[in-house]
């Protein structure tokens, strides 16, 4: 042989040192793909399950903090309003002790006057 019929001029193309690969490479290298596709397939399915539930999840979370938020004004405007009454109550109080100081205070200083003795007059008529 020459050294011309020794060159192979498809040695530079990828596979084509060994153009006849067995039925059953291929049918592994095939079983191999399918599995990896099977895998990410699932995983895909695995991640839109949680993120649907994480979906449910947020919307949930979200109702409930609207409703937090509702108890939380009425109770603001509740305890506000107790909080006046309560004022208003104390201001009313404070007037009623004021006022019974002074009517003790009136009641003290007429018992510490002298009393004045009651004088009957009898009013005759010329008879």
């Amino acid at each position: 042989m020459s050294s011309i019929d020794e060159i192979d001029i498809y040695s530079d193309l990828a596979g084509t040192s060994n153009v006849s690969l067995s039925y059953e490479q291929l049918e592994e290298k095939l079983d191999q793909l399918q599995s990896e596709f099977d895998k990410l397939k699932q995983d895909s399915l695995n991640s839109n399950q949680l993120l649907n539930t994480t979906k449910q999840q947020l919307q949930q979370t979200t109702v409930q903090r609207d409703n937090l938020q509702k108890i939380n004004e009425i109770l603001m405007k509740n305890i506000s309003s107790l909080y006046k009454t309560a004022l208003a109550e104390s201001q009313r109080k404070d007037r009623e002790i004021e006022s019974l100081r002074e009517q003790l205070a009136n009641n003290n200083s007429a018992r510490k006057q002298p009393s004045l003795p009651k004088i009957n007059i009898k009013i005759m008529n010329g008879k």
